[in-house]
């Protein structure tokens, strides 16, 4: 099961405004109330106090905006949301001078009474940030937060960048006792710990290793433009690469470590091999300011070249993008070796730089036509390979699902695991009808993915996928039929997350044998699915506990008959459970 790092829905209020692009919302059940008590007996205080939809990575941008003012204690004031769907939501609140503060609300039917809230008085946290020779730092990074481990995310988050001076201050902070505070500058390693209730706070961050070294080829030449990535490496997993960086005309590169964590440097150009060079862990105390690498040696590897031709005319193809990867794992991680390039008017094609002590997938790709892959043994010579390029074959299909379902519905195609599914992503019509063409023969399986807008990536997405898939045989000039979800055994039910509906979530049911089955949780919690076949099935949803809290084991005993109305209630883990 793939699934994606990242997953944001919510149900949203009802009644959109005319001409929004948004489907029109469930009809309005409830209202949402939350009264404020005031802070400070001598002075008024004003308030915003805001609405969003809870997702599986907490509240969304709100969608409602109440400003009011709160005259001197013991003075109170009143908000009230009206027409709010079922799901999970967000009140949050926050002033000038008064300590941010949110709370969760569950709307199922009519109006709920969030309580009375007596507001703070903001802290004013400042300070300054200086590196470890007491040189103040302009434009670090300075952030505070504070954290509720029942509802798993941040309930006050507030940064800055520092002035000049290296100085900061962040005003509307709640009690100090419970804030973390971190802190991050170009050339230095990150910091973080408690605050403590303290509302001065100086930081030093130590000055991090600079690593530097030149890239040459063979020869002894320079190679520029070389890509560079570092990634640093925790328990044997490598994390998500921080460092990049591009080597200049000379060959000549440098970064800063931002982590004493263990790390590979990876190092990519076209035409050479990939080259890694490994950093060992800093010591706690001790560790050199500067590691000169001196000459990185890149390795030519060996070429593969060919032509590209038409099935059939017999034609050169101009245009063709050919990619060669080969994929090794390496300390639990998986590093690609990837050359690509374009052929010319005589269809013809050149790539260097390929390694030899392993096979390579070779892809070749041109609008009209069907892919065509091409494994080449490892060796030390070059190859030279003849790429022909046909019509394919055609796959028509239905998949099932409920409506709001389908319309958030991808149909990924691959040929195996580590394929890069979404590039031949279809999206099915409103009966759940789906066409590709241009298929390349062979075996190939199509999997359901649930895609959503990421507000933090207006250009991309997220994406989660899970059982709904198919495999069959596709041939050259023939159409095959796929259906996708629509056979097996019904399981209805109503999904909840500590008592609340999961509304919209992806839940995968993983059963006998591990097969898996999934569906998307509407607003109201409920979720329906076909399963392959009867007994024991148990849920997962894309929804990451963070801080060590674990979900305790429920599941849906399925008949042979089919199951309706199963409600499955995720819950905190009792120590003994998540053992």
């Amino acid at each position: 099961m793939l699934l994606a790092a990242l997953l944001l829905v919510a149900a949203p209020l009802a009644g959109a405004p005319p001409g929004s692009k948004t489907p029109r919302p469930p009809e309005a059940k409830g209202s949402i109330a939350v009264t404020l008590l005031s802070p400070d007996e001598r002075r008024e205080e004003t308030v915003v106090v805001t609405l969003a939809a809870v997702g599986p990575d907490g509240p969304l941008k709100p969608v409602a905006e109440r400003k009011v003012s709160l005259p001197p204690a013991p003075k109170l004031a009143r908000v009230v949301f009206d027409d709010v769907a079922p799901g999970r939501w967000a009140v949050a609140w926050s002033g000038p001078r008064v300590a941010a503060g949110r709370m969760l609300v569950s709307v199922r039917r009519g109006a709920v009474d969030s309580g009375r809230h007596l507001l703070r008085l903001g802290l004013t946290v400042a300070g300054s940030v200086r590196d470890d020779l007491g040189t103040p730092l302009p434009a670090a990074r300075v952030a505070l937060e504070e954290r509720s481990r029942l509802e798993e995310r941040d309930t006050f988050h507030a940064e800055v960048r520092t002035a000049p001076d290296g100085g900061f201050s962040i005003e509307g902070a709640p009690d100090g006792e419970t804030l973390l505070w971190s802190a991050s500058a170009p050339g230095c390693m990150d910091a973080s710990g408690l605050l403590g209730g303290a509302t001065r706070l100086e930081i030093v961050l130590d000055r991090a290793q600079r690593v530097a070294g030149r890239i040459v080829d063979p020869e002894g030449k320079p190679v520029p433009d070389v890509r560079i990535e570092v990634r640093y490496l925790r328990e044997g997993w490598s994390t998500t690469a921080r460092d990049r960086v591009v080597a200049g005309e000379d060959g000549a590169f440098a970064f800063h470590r931002e982590s004493p964590l263990a790390a590979v440097v990876e190092l990519r150009a076209r035409g050479f091999r990939l080259a890694e060079r490994k950093l060992e862990a800093l010591p706690t105390e001790g560790a050199a300011k500067e590691l000169l690498l001196g000459d990185v040696v890149l390795d030519r590897g060996r070429a593969l070249r060919g032509r590209v031709t038409d099935a059939a005319t017999g034609a050169p193809l101009a245009g063709v993008s050919l990619e060669a990867t080969s994929t090794r794992e390496e300390a639990s991680r998986l590093v690609t070796d990837e050359q690509a390039t374009t052929s010319d008017e005589e269809g013809a094609f050149a790539l260097e730089g390929i390694v030899t002590d392993r096979p390579v997938r070779l892809v070749a790709r041109i609008a009209g036509r069907a892919p065509k892959t091409l494994e080449i043994g490892e060796g030390t010579d070059d190859a030279e390979v003849e790429v022909v390029l046909g019509r394919g074959g055609r796959v028509e299909g239905r998949l099932c699902g409920r409506p709001f379902e389908l319309a958030r519905s991808e149909i990924w195609m691959t040929a195996d695991d580590f394929a890069k599914m979404r590039s031949g992503a279809r999206r099915p019509d409103a009966t759940g009808r789906f066409v590709f063409t241009d298929v390349e023969p062979g075996l190939r399986s199509f999997v359901r993915a649930f895609a959503f807008a990421d507000p933090a990536n207006p250009s991309g997405g997220a994406y989660v996928t899970g059982g709904t898939r198919g495999t069959l045989l596709v041939e050259e000039g023939s159409t095959a039929m796929l259906t996708l979800g629509c056979d097996g055994i019904p399981l209805s039910g109503t999904l909840l997350r500590e008592g609340a509906p999961a509304a919209g979530k992806v839940v995968v049911f993983r059963g006998p044998g591990n097969r898996e089955a999934d569906a998307m949780v509407d607003a109201a919690g409920g979720f329906s699915l076909n399963v392959p076949v009867p007994g024991t099935w148990s849920p997962w949803i894309d929804d990451p506990a963070g801080l060590g809290l674990r979900w305790a084991p429920a599941s849906c005993e399925v008949p042979p008959s089919g199951l309706s109305g199963c409600a499955v209630d995720l819950r905190p883990a009792l120590e003994e459970e998540s053992r």
